[in-house]
């Protein structure tokens, strides 16, 4: 089981982390974790909002002096999910939430690509957020697609001329 740290937000005296299990997903797969929670503060709602948003980006030189970009930031999750046993505690000495969210079967994949005059990528990031604390954390996930199970073999037919 892998961890993996989240930049850490600092909303004035409180501090937030996110650890997840791993960091490298399919889609419908659980997205599991927990938040590592530190504050002078006590919560009165217990709500903690999830979300998980991809960016798609676009560049490409179309001539010289111009070039053409695109960009694109689609919520896939919102989430808020409430917590009755943390409201009214102290969290100075830190806590620990556990959460578990499930990725949507439709989300796409991940997908970096650079050339000198050409970039793209499609990016997913877990973002939390304690709005009563105000303090936000985020975290880059990557998307992989499923393998694929093929009806019957696959065939290639080529045809070259060789000189």
């Amino acid at each position: 089981m892998g961890s993996t740290q989240a930049k850490q937000s600092s909303g004035n005296d409180t501090l937030m982390q996110i650890v997840l299990e791993k960091n490298i997903f399919f889609p419908d797969e659980f997205i599991r974790g927990s938040i590592q929670l530190k504050s002078n503060k006590t919560l009165k709602l217990g709500q903690i909002l999830y979300q998980v948003k991809q960016t798609e980006y676009w560049n490409f030189q179309k001539t010289q002096t111009k070039s053409i970009n695109k960009t694109n930031q689609n919520p896939i999750i919102n989430l808020v999910i409430n917590y009755p046993n943390l409201t009214n505690i102290s969290l100075f000495k830190g806590v620990s939430i556990p959460f578990s969210i499930q990725l949507p079967s439709y989300v796409i994949p991940s997908l970096e690509y650079s050339l000198v005059d050409k970039q793209a990528f499609i990016r997913n990031e877990l973002h939390v957020r304690i709005d009563e604390l105000n303090v936000f954390a985020g975290i880059y996930i990557i998307i992989k697609k499923p393998a694929m199970v093929l009806n019957s073999p696959l065939t290639i037919n080529s045809t070259s001329n060789t000189k």
